[in-house]
């Protein structure tokens, strides 16, 4: 019950209440006059940021304010008036639009030598003043201008860029070489900047060896004076000029010079890049579509220079933006006919982005102070305020402080061999009182592969002869060339030493290989054959000696008789048996090895190996002769009786013969069989007829032969 009271008590309520409010009023239209001061028929700056090239960004401006409704309630009011970059025009303009069309916003602004004078006014009566090209530093000082905003960086940031660049890369010897068209003095004043900032630096980073200035008219004489004295003073040199056409022609009288080798590098800082700017090399681009025929020697020329500049949206993605531009001057309000026939003024200006930012940044501005305070939307230095923010623009990613200045970042690019740009990296400016905050190199540059087309080397800030050419590092050869000779003397005799001492031992090598081999290597001539009998006994005659019987055993005699695959001779006063192997090998180093190992084996009960010889035969392999002959000889003798004593012994002597032969080089036996353990006098149990790999490997056994192999053990 009592909830149902207070459902009641609050619809009440709430009807009371409804009833009782005052319906919202209709939020009031406000007119804002915004009133330019533009250039508007200067053949220099027309195409730069000149009115029939850039007024209709403004609409284009205006046409996303109110695609975003930002401002429904505001109708706009604009005025155009031309004091070009005349100071008393200026003066008297700035004036009309304060007092005759009671302006809101003063914008435009082209020329800074200008702008100082409408700043002032504006300061006085504290209106907004927004500018889309004036970039001189003494904007920054709000406590002179506290009104002022601009969507252009100042010239401040782009000294300090530049003095960045140079500590990065390690250039602290620079000339400077700049142009003055006395009216918007751009690089005038970047020169100024460049050593006030520099003198500002603790240390003072950079020494300015030359600095020269062209003022209004640019020869080539005056171009020509300044790379004739440069040439003995600096290699590293900021060139600095207004027209892009003064560029080309630049450096084309130093290619002739040739001053554009790798020792050079000519840096030109800029501000927004033209649209040929990709191809400023190219002279149809720049010379009203006439060619002079030296693009080839401009586009190589270049290639000794880096473009410092503005980091915006390319020209590409500016196309559709800067194309429009003409046509809508040919539209109401504009009207345009005659002015708008001039060859420059068929596509947007350079600066036609910045002035379409400049204005809906006032717009946004704008829109924060109305919602903040209604009556502020004339305040000039509660507008600069709040024109803190980042928007992207058509000039690119814009930030602006609460000073009303915009931090820009700042590119670096090159030229390759084809004449194309190459992004090199960005040097990015902090927010923290405007200062540079750091250098990137872009992917994939490094500090290397920047100079590639430079041959991949940097160019320094004092050549290494100097910059005459004349103080070249004595060579260590030329300052030391006795003690040079001294010491290769000395080391030659010590390499001729050395080479001796490793010939000497590469000889000794030679000869102790030979040597060994020696052993083994038998001429066939040391081998006296016993072929009959008779010759057997005159032979035994021939070789008695104080040492045991020479008498031959009739097991010899019948094998001799049976001239079989082995055969007995005499060696050095020692009976040997020899087996012929009816082949003819040329050993290798592996099989010599296994020779002077099987030459060097000594024990019991392994027989000695003599070594190989030749004959017409082929090869054949001389053991020591054994008188019981083989194993074999004497289990097939009947007379002989052999108790189990007499059998162990004969066991473990081949054991002990097996043992040790596979615990040498040799591994194995390879054809161990009853014929090959031999029997000495005193029935000493001798393995025989080892090694031989490489013989045996390729030999033919006789079938009576394969019959054993295949009862033998390794």
């Amino acid at each position: 019950m009592r909830a149902s009271k207070l459902a009641l008590f609050l619809v009440i309520a709430c009807l009371a209440v409804a009833l009782l409010a005052k319906p919202a009023k209709p939020r009031e239209r406000l007119t804002i006059r915004v009133g330019f001061l533009m250039v508007k028929n200067d053949p220099f700056l027309r195409a730069m940021l000149g009115y029939v090239t850039t007024a209709p960004a403004v609409d284009i401006a205006l046409r996303r304010i109110d695609k975003e409704r930002l401002l429904d309630h505001v109708d706009w009011n604009i005025t155009w008036l031309f004091p070009q970059c005349d100071e008393a025009l200026t003066s008297g303009n700035t004036g009309d639009l304060l007092r005759d069309y009671e302006v809101d916003v003063i914008m435009g602004l082209p020329c800074a030598k200008t702008a100082v004078i409408s700043g002032a006014s504006a300061t006085y009566f504290n209106i907004p003043l927004i500018s889309y090209a004036a970039t001189w530093a003494d904007f920054s000082d709000k406590s002179r201008f506290p009104t002022f905003a601009r969507t252009v960086g100042s010239v401040s940031q782009m000294a300090r860029a530049l003095i960045k660049f140079l500590n990065f890369f390690q250039w602290n010897q620079i000339a400077v070489l700049y142009t003055d068209d006395k009216e918007r003095r751009k690089c005038y004043n970047i020169n100024n900047e460049l050593q006030d900032q520099n003198a500002a630096t603790s240390g003072k980073s950079l020494q300015f060896n030359y600095i020269y200035s062209i003022v209004k008219n640019i020869t080539d004489e005056a171009m020509n004076d300044f790379l004739d004295q440069v040439a003995l003073q600096a290699r590293i040199i900021i060139a600095c000029f207004d027209n892009d056409v003064d560029k080309r022609r630049f450096m084309l009288l130093a290619h002739d010079k040739d001053m554009t080798n790798n020792e050079y590098l000519y840096i030109m800082p800029d501000y927004a890049p033209k649209e040929n700017a990709a191809t400023i090399w190219n002279s149809t681009t720049l010379i009203n579509n006439i060619s002079d025929e030296r693009d080839n020697d401009a586009r190589e020329a270049f290639r000794a220079a880096i473009i410092v500049e503005w980091n915006t949206l390319r020209e590409d993605d500016l196309a559709d933006f800067k194309t429009e531009i003409p046509k809508l001057m040919r539209l109401p309000p504009y009207n345009c006919t005659t002015d708008c026939n001039w060859p420059d003024a068929h596509y947007g200006s350079t600066y036609s982005p910045y002035m379409h930012d400049a204005m809906y940044l006032y717009a946004r501005a704008l829109n924060k102070t109305l919602q903040q305070d209604p009556k502020q939307y004339r305040n000039g230095t509660k507008i600069r305020e709040n024109c803190e923010m980042t928007f992207t623009g058509v000039s690119g990613e814009v930030i602006i402080t609460k000073d009303g200045e915009r931090l820009p970042n700042i590119r670096f690019e090159g030229f390759d061999a084809n004449g194309m740009r190459e992004h090199f990296g960005l040097i990015r400016t902090s927010q923290d009182e405007k200062a540079v905050q750091m250098l990137e190199l872009n992917n994939p540059y490094t500090l290397e592969s920047v100079w590639t087309s430079r041959g991949g080397q940097k160019p320094l800030s004092v050549p290494i002869c100097g910059y005459a050419g004349d103080n070249c590092p004595v060579s260590f050869m030329h300052q030391y060339f006795a003690l040079v000779v001294s010491v290769s003397t000395i080391f030659a005799l010590l390499l001729i030493l050395v080479a001796v001492l490793i010939a000497y031992n590469f000889y000794g090598r030679i000869q102790r290989k030979r040597l060994e081999n020696s052993l083994w290597q038998i001429d066939n001539y040391e081998l006296i054959q016993i072929d009959t009998a008779q010759s057997i006994s005159s032979s035994e005659q021939s070789v008695k000696t104080t040492s045991t019987t020479h008498s031959l055993p009739s097991l010899f005699r019948k094998q001799t008789a049976k001239n079989g695959r082995w055969k007995f001779c005499y060696r050095r006063k020692e009976l040997v048996a020899v087996r012929k192997h009816n082949l003819s090998l040329q050993f290798n180093h592996d099989d010599e090895a296994e020779f002077r190992a099987m030459r060097a084996l000594i024990h019991d009960n392994v027989n000695q190996f003599h070594g190989l010889s030749y004959d017409a035969t082929g090869n054949l392999s001389v053991w020591k002769a054994l008188p019981r002959g083989s194993l074999r000889d004497v289990l097939e003798k009947k007379t002989i009786s052999l108790d189990w004593f007499f059998k162990f012994s004969l066991i473990r002597d081949i054991f002990e013969g097996i043992d040790f032969l596979h615990n040498s080089a040799l591994r194995v036996h390879g054809r161990l069989t009853s014929k090959s353990c031999l029997i000495n006098d005193r029935w000493q149990v001798k393995l025989s007829d080892y090694g031989l790999s490489c013989i045996r490997n390729v030999e033919k056994l006789p079938s009576k032969g394969m019959l054993e192999l295949h009862n033998c053990t390794p």
